[in-house]
């Protein structure tokens, strides 16, 4: 536990420069935004030299910004990351969608995508990706060729923890970004409840940052 709290202390250095310290652990309470505010991590601060330090799990579901180490690099990454990362290069399930190279889907606004994701679908539809808290963004590329499709992004499979929605107009390309900063499973779910079967896109400009 103590070495998630020197982790945030620049006079710390990286791998065989480490330090062993005291630290007396505190029982302060949290405010968040002028009120009162319980963590879920379990893990409490500490006190080293008149200094408070922070575990970064609460800095991360305070902030909203994610906090990752390099162990290889010995860097520590502060919310959006340098480069993107293709959406389908990150963990996903295929219950829906399945990849297509089918003309119809892959010709978008006049340019043409060498493979989409593609699903059709009655009423509703989900998939499910992992970006396992290694994530600040999740931008989404979005088509629906023919009808209104309304998308939402959850968090952890739970239908009241809504991360971001929009409506996907028919025949234009819609972009969504979501935070999803220690988030380790996003649903994304597609809805029309409409009579007859429903067809949309999400195209590999998506991605992870």
């Amino acid at each position: 536990m103590l070495s998630a709290f020197l982790l945030l202390s620049s006079s710390v250095a990286f791998a065989a420069n480490t330090q062993t310290v005291k630290a007396t652990v505190s029982n302060l309470k949290y405010t968040l935004n002028g009120k009162n505010w319980t963590a879920k991590t379990t893990a409490k601060p500490v006190v080293i030299n008149g200094t408070t330090y922070l575990p970064i799990g609460v800095v991360k579901e305070a902030t909203k910004t994610n906090i990752t180490v390099d162990s290889k690099t010995g860097k520590i990454n502060i919310g959006e990351k340098g480069v993107k990362t293709p959406f389908q290069q990150v963990s996903f399930n295929y219950d829906y969608f399945s990849n297509t190279r089918n003309k119809s889907y892959t010709n978008i606004e006049g340019k043409e995508y060498k493979e989409v994701l593609y699903t059709k679908f009655s009423a509703f539809a989900h998939d499910y990706s992992t970006p396992d808290k290694k994530y600040q963004t999740l931008h989404l590329d979005l088509f629906a060729p023919k009808e209104t499709v309304e998308v939402t992004v959850f968090e952890d499979l739970i239908d009241d923890r809504s991360l971001g929605n929009i409506s996907v107009e028919p025949g234009k390309v819609t972009s969504l970004e979501v935070n999803v900063s220690d988030v380790k499973k996003i649903m994304i779910s597609l809805k029309n409840f409409d009579n007859g079967e429903h067809e949309f896109v999400i195209l590999p400009t998506s991605y992870y940052k």
